[in-house]
């Protein structure tokens, strides 16, 4: 599931950095950093899951609620990766206006 998770989040970033970042530099980090936001919102997950089986039953923790929870993790991972775009677009023409000695 994690996996499935990982190469599904790894698409959509390369083709969201396909389309919206100008420079090749920002869609290498877009795309790479969609492995520790992806590691990172799966252990979340696995946490949930055991708190969930801890708390109510191994029940609570398979079926439509592990989907839900897989649904709701891969938001969290794409609102990440959106948000660290938005990151990207407000701090880059800074740094590169600086590398260039001119105000940003």
């Amino acid at each position: 599931s994690g996996i499935r998770s990982l190469m599904s989040l790894i698409t959509l970033s390369v083709i969201f950095a396909h389309f919206f970042q100008r420079t090749l530099a920002e869609r290498g980090i877009l795309v790479l950093s969609t492995i520790p936001i992806a590691i990172a919102v799966n252990a979340l997950r696995v946490a949930m899951t055991g708190v969930l089986a801890q708390a109510f039953g191994e029940e609570a923790a398979t079926g439509f609620i592990h989907d839900v929870e897989g649904i709701a993790t891969f938001a969290v991972a794409l609102g990440l990766l959106l948000v660290e775009a938005q990151l990207l677009a407000r701090l880059w023409p800074a740094v590169q206006a600086r590398a260039r000695g001119l105000r940003p």
